[in-house]
């Protein structure tokens, strides 16, 4: 219901855009101290380079169709939503599985 430049604005540049540097920091990890194969880190390792590419499209979308300051500002405003909803969501995990299981260890 809202103007196709705003959700791609909030899609692909507050979120996919995040992406590849999220992804390239935690897939290693996987594969250098948990021991998961390159197959089972397969859907990481296509999204760093899938959600660049759509990242950057994403960027050269909203700069041709955001043609007023009205939209321009909208689309900043829902970016940093997304942004801010990509960090809750990875707080959340870091508190979850983290935090929690510090705590359950010292309480033992």
């Amino acid at each position: 219901r809202k103007p196709f430049v705003e959700a791609l604005s909030g899609l692909l540049i507050g979120l996919e855009s995040q992406v590849p540097k999220i992804y390239s920091k935690t897939t290693p990890p996987l594969l250098e101290k948990y021991g998961f194969s390159e197959e089972e880190v397969t859907f990481f390792s296509i999204h760093i380079v899938a959600d660049l590419e759509h990242g950057e499209k994403g960027f050269e979308i909203v700069e041709t169709y955001a043609t007023t300051d009205a939209q321009r500002e909208t689309c900043v405003r829902l970016v940093k939503e997304a942004t801010m909803m990509r960090r809750l969501y990875l707080d959340g995990v870091y508190r979850k599985f983290i935090v929690e299981a510090e705590g359950k260890k010292l309480a033992a």
